[in-house]
């Protein structure tokens, strides 16, 4: 394997005063996007000593590459406060590099470790714009549980986050990550040098305790992204029962396990596995217009409207409710949603991920005080059908359910939003299961609290 450094460029993608630093390689009719594991630093990939530049010099090969450093790692900026570490945040750092680099639509993914499941969520809501995933050595939940029996345990998870702490930046990894090179005075360097450029340990720990908290198994239903898994099936850090479960549960997907030594395999097999990407790639069209995507939904109703109307009488309801939609709308663009339709006293309006629509519901509580209403919101992500400038699907039927039972101007969410905003700057209160008019089984529901305490409802 030559291990020289690519040529590789780095920039920032600047927006609303956020810097996120990403790299580019090489060039070519396709785009390829590397999504590694949170750990990352766009110029420790690349430089000379790097025992990942095979996998960069392979990728190349495929056309220009790019890769990011998330908010809070790397060259990028941190975010506003250790509560906005979340995939939701991560995903809009995606965006925004997607749009600085002019990435071209159709691309391709490949995705390691933790980036996996940024990747799928990514695949899942733009199913237009992927036209095919890999994931190496990836999972959809790290945590065990009792249907998710081969997750680690909460106390192997805390003895993992103290040893962060411990011994992150002093190269202790070297020996479990790249064991062919263990008596390699360059490479322990290297791996110093690379785990204190990524993070601080306070961070690593952090991050860590995120990932622990974040499950996307209820989202490898809706990938249509043509998908490969390539799992190993030595890595003791993700053992391969997380690929064969992703392999199971993402339509149309396969699975390649191989057998090597050592995490960071791609340092010394790279060749291995894009020899697959190529055959994976070329056999993969441009996606087919889809009409079913996931996307976070959200249902809106004023509290007390027909009394509020029998009080106010008719023209100034009329002018509350006027005022309630234009304020609605402002929101809805501001953080990045898509207003299907007004309800009459609500509103219909779906985004991309969970954390924009949660902002976007306290927001809108808070700025309908001075009008002396309230709202109850209902907040749920799953897949929705389109129709024309409409949706349907069970998605829309469990959000507006969900608004049903939220009172006293609170906002009310399923599981689904709570495992997806792990890390956000939003709590979640238990708030028992209920049962759905017309839509199968239990479902546990949340009640939605800033991370100050403060209930997300209007004047609270």
């Amino acid at each position: 394997m030559d291990h020289l450094a690519p040529d590789y460029e780095v920039r920032y993608a600047r927006k609303s005063g956020t810097n996120v630093a990403y790299m580019s390689a090489g060039s070519g009719d396709l785009d390829l996007v590397s999504l590694a594991n949170w750990a990352s630093h766009v110029d420790a990939w690349c430089v000379p000593g790097s025992p990942l530049n095979g996998y960069f010099r392979c990728a190349v090969e495929l056309g220009r590459v790019l890769s990011f450093d998330r908010r809070g790692t790397g060259a990028s900026d941190p975010p506003p406060s250790s509560s906005h570490f979340s995939i939701g945040e991560w995903m809009d750092d995606l965006d925004l590099v997607l749009e600085d680099a002019n990435v071209r639509k159709p691309f391709v993914v490949v995705a390691n470790g933790q980036g996996a499941q940024l990747a799928l969520l990514y695949a899942a809501t733009r199913p237009d714009d992927c036209r095919g995933l890999v994931v190496v050595d990836g999972f959809a939940r790290l945590s065990a549980a009792p249907d998710y029996p081969f997750g680690l345990p909460p106390d192997r998870q805390e003895r993992i986050v103290q040893g962060l702490g411990d011994n992150w930046g002093t190269g202790s990894s070297l020996e479990l990550v790249v064991p062919l090179r263990r008596h390699d005075p360059a490479t322990r360097r290297w791996i110093e040098m690379f785990e204190r450029m990524a993070a601080s340990p306070a961070t690593a720990q952090l991050m860590q305790r995120i990932i622990y908290s974040t499950d996307i198994r209820h989202v490898l239903s809706q990938v249509r992204t043509p998908t490969l898994c390539v799992h190993n099936c030595r890595s003791r850090m993700i053992p391969i029962e997380h690929g064969r479960y992703l392999a199971a549960h993402i339509p149309g997907s396969c699975l390649i396990e191989v057998d090597h030594e050592g995490e960071w395999w791609l340092s010394e097999f790279a060749e291995d596995l894009f020899e697959n990407v190529h055959r994976f790639v070329l056999g993969t069209g441009r996606p087919v217009r889809e009409e079913r995507q996931l996307a976070t939904v959200v249902f809106t109703d004023i509290v007390g409207s027909t009394d509020s109307a029998a009080r106010l009488g008719d023209a100034r309801w009329r002018a509350v409710l006027d005022q309630h939609d234009s304020i609605g709308r402002e929101l809805t663009g501001r953080y990045g949603g898509r207003l299907v339709k007004s309800t009459g006293d609500g509103q219909l309006v779906t985004f991309d991920g969970p954390t924009r629509a949660l902002r976007y519901a306290s927001a809108f509580s808070q700025a309908l005080s001075p009008l002396d209403i309230q709202i109850r919101v209902g907040v749920h992500t799953g897949e929705i059908e389109l129709r024309g400038e409409d949706i349907g699907g069970l998605a829309v039927h469990i959000a507006a359910r969900v608004s049903a039972l939220a009172t006293g101007g609170s906002v009310v969410a399923t599981r689904t939003v709570k495992d997806l905003t792990a890390g956000s700057e939003f709590r979640f209160q238990d708030n028992g299961a209920h049962t759905l008019r017309g839509v199968p089984e239990e479902w546990q529901l949340y009640l939605v609290h800033e991370a100050n305490g403060r209930d997300l409802s209007a004047g609270q």
